[in-house]
């Protein structure tokens, strides 16, 4: 009986969902934003040998092949063309997608793209438009929630246009070639959540106005010049950031902690930053990536870290000048999958934890004060105290450490909108048999 009931219902739910009537017919696009997008195709090359990344990133020089007029009516429809989206009330052009698409050429102020007013999600990242300036008319668009422009080869300053964007969500700079502070007309773009100025040529102070974006999610700020942070630091008003990477800049001062609950990735490494690590770096309680290596830090690893031990997933903080101890991670709950703590004056045993030993010796070089597995320097007594420290000079475990030759910076940020190869390259890393991005 309650097998027949549940046939029953199953069949019920079919009918309702049967389709009642001619399904809706596809929105029909605007005559002037079909020539507008066939303008914008004849003003630009595309072709394998105009692939940005070939090596790294797989690019698609065929995306715009089914832009052109057809005798069919369907041809003739701009909203079924590829990588173009239309609205289906009003047929109005309002996305265009051409990430990776191997085009050539340049974006100017008389370029066809502006009259697209209705765009509300514009993304163009690695393309080669050939050291353009953004042009100022891209305020035009001031529909755009979505707007990247990332490894386009683009110069000069960005343009006070951009304070038209009021509606922007997420805006993608990085990979160019920008110049200048970043502007303060940025700050009328209050809804913005993510937003990626990487490896650019920036220079100046990371604007206290910066406080404004309470809805901040990803910042990515890094490969660039900047000097100095805010004062009073803006990052506690947001309230809902997840990612922060500011990693080689200029920044010199004291190390700023960002102690809210959401932090999981935390990059300032190679800046100028000195001082201690606070003990309130523990409140970031799902923090997963902790990476301020290559400063000038000092004092000793916060031992509250070991609280972290089933979120904090890689720890970098090579090339400083901490003290004392390792912090003893829990071996039941420790996630560690990197780390990296050479080059400071650690000293004493290394944690008896699996992930510890299975680490690369070259993890702890430096290090003259530490002892037990990995390194071949055993610890002294059954309380694994460490022995004297050897003569200055001595040789050291291992050549080069984990990260030398391997910026998994990139990796792990390129979620964040910012580097399109990051998301490319991690596919791929295993680590003792573990997909390192399995639980992201």
């Amino acid at each position: 009986m309650a097998e027949s009931f549940i046939v029953f219902m199953y069949m019920i739910s079919l009918l309702l969902h049967l389709p009642t009537g001619a399904s809706p017919a596809a929105p029909q696009c605007h005559e002037d934003e079909r020539s507008a997008l066939l303008d914008l195709k004849r003003s630009l090359k595309e072709g394998p040998e105009h692939c940005y990344f070939q090596f790294l990133l797989r690019g698609d020089y065929r995306k715009l092949e089914s832009w052109k007029l057809e005798e069919s009516q369907e041809g003739r429809n701009c909203c079924s063309w590829s990588r173009v989206q239309c609205d289906e009330r009003t047929g109005h052009v309002i996305g265009l997608d051409l990430s990776n698409a191997c085009l050539y050429g340049s974006i100017n102020s008389s370029s066809s793209l502006f009259r697209l007013v209705h765009l509300e999600n514009l993304k163009l990242t690695f393309n080669n438009f050939s050291f353009s300036s953004i042009p100022p008319e891209i305020g035009n668009l001031s529909r755009l929630t979505v707007l990247e422009l990332a490894g386009n080869v683009l110069t000069g300053e960005i343009p006070s246009s951009f304070g038209n964007l009021t509606r922007l969500s997420s805006l993608d700079l990085s990979v160019n070639q920008l110049t200048g502070q970043i502007p303060s007309f940025l700050g009328s773009i209050h809804q913005l959540s993510e937003l990626d100025l990487a490896d650019n040529k920036l220079t100046g102070q990371i604007p206290k106005w910066f406080s404004i974006f309470v809805y901040m999610r990803f910042l990515n700020l890094s490969g660039n010049s900047l000097t100095r942070f805010p004062q009073p630091s803006v990052f506690p008003d947001w309230k809902q950031l997840l990612g922060l990477d500011l990693w080689s800049n200029q920044l010199h001062g004291p190390f700023r902690v960002v102690p809210l609950a959401t932090m999981q990735f935390y990059f300032f490494s190679e800046n100028r930053l000195s001082g201690t690590i606070s003990s309130m770096i523990c409140n970031a309680s799902n923090i997963r990536v902790l990476d301020p290596a290559k400063n000038n830090l000092s004092g000793v690893i916060p031992q509250c870290l070991s609280n972290l031990s089933s979120t904090l997933t890689m720890l970098s903080l090579y090339d400083n000048n901490f003290k004392g101890g390792i912090p003893e991670f829990q071996s039941s709950t420790c996630s560690l999958r990197m780390i990296d703590l050479s080059s400071n004056q650690l000293e004493g045993s290394i944690p008896r934890v699996k992930q510890f030993n299975t680490f690369d010796s070259s993890s702890y070089k430096g290090n003259a004060g530490l002892c037990g597995e990995p390194l071949s320097k055993k610890c002294a007594g059954p309380d694994n105290v460490a022995p004297p420290a050897p003569a200055a000079g001595d040789d050291h475990e291992g050549s080069n450490t984990l990260f030398d030759n391997f910026d998994w910076k990139i990796i792990l940020m390129g979620f964040a909108r910012g580097l399109v190869i990051g998301v490319v390259l991690g596919q791929g890393i295993n680590i003792g048999g573990d997909n390192l991005f399995d639980e992201m």
